[in-house]
């Protein structure tokens, strides 16, 4: 299984690690020039009782939107949401895109507080 320090599942530019064991927070990647897909691998660890991550996209870095649930694939066995609520001990793989947008910034914002463990997030775009 992928490991923050060993994001061997995601392709493309990057992976990035985005959050590394935090609670709250929220950490942009730039991705140096427009890609039109992006993937967000969640890693929860054991304990998490509470806690959701919104992903979101920028052109600019400063306007974030967050893609419709519908517009989100789940590539791994949870269900697309956004925001997505976190379950301990779960590592979650998502794919937004191609998005009709080129966007060069992706961020996995912690939403609602992480109560129980941590969250780690690792981001990849093409």
């Amino acid at each position: 299984m992928p490991t923050p320090n060993n994001p061997q599942s995601l392709q493309g530019q990057g992976p990035f690690v985005t959050l590394s064991n935090a609670t709250t927070g929220a950490t942009g990647v730039d991705f140096g020039e427009p890609v039109s897909t992006v993937e967000f691998e969640i890693l929860a660890s054991a304990g998490v009782s509470a806690g959701a991550i919104t992903l979101e996209i920028s052109e600019d870095n400063v306007n974030w939107f967050a893609p419709a649930t519908a517009s989100i694939v789940s590539l791994s066995a949870v269900t697309a949401a956004n925001p997505y609520t976190l379950v301990a001990s779960t590592n979650a793989l998502f794919g937004i895109g191609p998005t009709g947008i080129a966007v060069r910034y992706a961020r996995a914002r912690i939403s609602t507080t992480v109560v129980g463990g941590t969250v780690s997030t690792i981001i990849s775009g093409y």
